[in-house]
């Protein structure tokens, strides 16, 4: 699949490369989970490979061809970002994979928390991933609600990560699911939780629009 459409867009206002990359891992994460989910079929769960699919994720970045975007540099410009994402993913790994459970100081020491595209996005993965598993500190079974939770916990730059871990995870639970659940403990997030959410009504609104939407080219298609 043709990538091209996720650097040009990135490459509006991104042109370095760890912004370039990270926009390519973020966009092919969602889109083997949502492979992932649809070779499941209907089953509410879907085992996700951490090892796995992060290897791939790892084989996407360095198929990319980013020399459309080098504006003047040369045209191995993007190694160096490519070998720090290389660290981050391999750092992912050891963390979802350790015995114990990583300390936030932990996650935060070796992946980081903060704006940037190298710490946010291979710390959001990491979250979902992380999420797939019983959470002891988390009493919400959501995935999506987890993963909110989660990303708060890891402080700092937290609506961005949240998002984004969000979007892996609702590419793994799917829309439908999410629209028509009627569980509080399944996808409904809590009114202890949404009291605490600024300009929740407007967030609604949009969320609205976005529904229907999706439904009329739906309809058009």
């Amino acid at each position: 699949m043709d990538y091209t459409l996720v650097c040009q867009v990135t490459a509006l206002t991104h042109t370095h490369p760890l912004g370039l990359l990270g926009a390519l891992l973020q966009a092919h994460a969602i889109r083997r989970v949502l492979a992932i989910a649809s070779a499941s079929g209907d089953s509410a769960f879907h085992a996700i490979d951490a090892v796995r699919l992060v290897d791939n994720l790892c084989g996407d970045l360095e198929a990319a061809d980013l020399s459309a975007f080098s504006f003047g540099r040369p045209s191995n410009f993007h190694l160096n970002a490519l070998q720090q994402y290389r660290e981050k993913l391999n750092t992912v790994k050891k963390l979802v994979m350790q015995e114990s459970f990583p300390t936030i100081s932990e996650v935060v020491s070796q992946l980081g928390n903060g704006e940037p595209a190298i710490e946010a996005i291979p710390t959001a993965l990491y979250i979902f991933l992380q999420c797939q598993k019983p959470m002891p500190h988390i009493p919400y079974e959501s995935l999506l609600i987890k993963c909110s939770i989660y990303s708060a916990l890891i402080g700092n730059d937290t609506d961005t990560i949240g998002c984004m871990a969000c979007a892996i995870a609702g590419a793994l639970v799917g829309a439908e699911r999410i629209e028509n659940s009627s569980s509080p403990g399944d996808m409904h997030i809590p009114g202890t939780i949404l009291g605490h959410v600024e300009g929740l009504q407007t967030i609604n609104g949009y969320c609205d629009w976005l529904i229907q939407r999706f439904k009329t080219n739906e309809h058009c298609n």
